[in-house]
């Protein structure tokens, strides 16, 4: 017993040492067009990128506490993108308190024409 709490113990430290990360890419061609959700951990900003911006749509960030599907996201931001723009990115202001699923897309009645790649991801 010994033996398996202390090889327990040495496993769990290995995995808090070892640096996590996730994205998920999208490139939008319709509208109801999403990233599959990530999760970001507790203490840990996220990022996004908007880029090759060959359209007009508005991509919007979403996130939502836990996971329940397709209901409870709640609208985080929004950029309204056009052909021509340079790449947006950001990056969140201030790591999130507890865990949280996010995504981003472009919802029903916010896209016009063209493409623009998105991308969210943490490190």
């Amino acid at each position: 017993m010994k033996k398996l709490i202390t090889l327990a113990f040495l496993l769990s430290m290995f995995l808090v040492g070892v640096a996590f990360s996730a994205s998920e890419r999208k490139t939008i061609t319709a509208a109801n067009m999403y990233t599959d959700s990530i999760v970001v951990p507790a203490g840990t900003s996220f990022n996004i990128s908007i880029r090759d911006i060959t359209g007009t749509m508005t991509i919007r960030l979403f996130r939502q506490f836990r996971e329940s599907g397709d209901s409870g996201w709640g609208e985080v931001d929004y950029w309204d993108v056009t052909s021509g723009m340079n790449d947006k990115e950001y990056i969140s202001d201030s790591p999130e308190p507890e865990d949280v699923w996010v995504r981003i897309g472009c919802p029903v009645g916010d896209y016009t024409s063209g493409n623009a790649t998105v991308r969210i991801g943490f490190k």
